[in-house]
């Protein structure tokens, strides 16, 4: 398993202004585990940004972005006994970029129902395959904040 050295980190800064926008900006640098057996587990690297602005009442409205690139560690290859050079393929490093948009009520003082739109588009260095993009719909119920 090839070894890992380094910061694993989450952020989040949030500012309010005049109490009717909020402004989020995160960041993240961890490791997750990957499904392929000799990439065992890759970095994440990334930031986003939001904004959610107060309607009137109950209702506001949230916008976003975020950028992310996934870089997968591979196992070391031992040459075999009739190569005098281990080759190794290029790392594969594959990028994230997530846009979401939405509206949401609040419930309770702690909790909001949001109506919701992803776009998500992700592009795959060493295996063009394995790109995609698409929309999602979702409702969620999450905390106020």
């Amino acid at each position: 398993m090839p070894g890992y050295t380094g910061v694993v980190a989450s952020a989040n800064l949030s500012y309010t202004l005049r109490g009717a926008s909020r402004f989020t900006f995160t960041a993240i640098h961890d490791l997750a585990y990957s499904y392929n057996e000799t990439e065992p587990y890759y970095v994440i690297g990334g930031y986003g940004v939001s904004v959610t602005h107060h309607l009137g009442g109950r209702f506001d409205a949230r916008a976003g972005g975020d950028w992310q690139a996934y870089r997968y560690q591979r196992l070391t290859l031992l040459p075999d006994a009739s190569s005098t050079l281990a080759l190794e393929p290029p790392q594969t490093i594959n990028h994230m970029r997530i846009w979401s948009a939405g509206l949401g009520y609040r419930l309770w003082r702690t909790q909001r129902l949001g109506l919701g739109a992803t776009y998500r588009q992700r592009d795959a260095s060493s295996q063009p395959e394995l790109a995609y993009s698409g929309l999602r719909l979702m409702v969620t119920v999450d905390s106020a904040q």
